[in-house]
């Protein structure tokens, strides 16, 4: 359905301007990872047992630890492609809309 919204990574403006074009709804995602992972941590998520690489990334998700062995609030930046394509979804659609004033004069 090309009504959907589907957001992109904007590090390619141009692909999401092309996907634009060919009549999707396509908005840039939000990739702030610490507001974005605790808004993802905050949902209840329903995964399809089809989903294995979803799963694999789910199951191999890592936080970063300092030489004390205490886990940072940061993860490890590896087997995260889709965790982070989730996040930007549901971290930019939950983000609130902004309202559309019309002004005359």
């Amino acid at each position: 359905n090309k009504n959907s919204y589907i957001y992109a990574d904007h590090a390619e403006p141009d692909r999401i301007r092309e996907i634009q074009l060919a009549g999707w709804n396509v908005h840039k995602a939000k990739k702030d990872v610490e507001d974005g992972i605790d808004v993802v941590k905050s949902k209840k998520l329903f995964v399809d047992v089809n989903s294995h690489f979803l799963i694999k990334e789910f199951k191999m998700y890592k936080w970063k630890q300092d030489s004390t062995g205490k886990i940072l609030d940061e993860p490890l930046k590896m087997f995260d492609d889709l965790m982070d394509a989730m996040r930007y979804a549901i971290y930019t659609h939950d983000l609130p809309k902004p309202k559309v004033v019309w002004h005359q004069g």
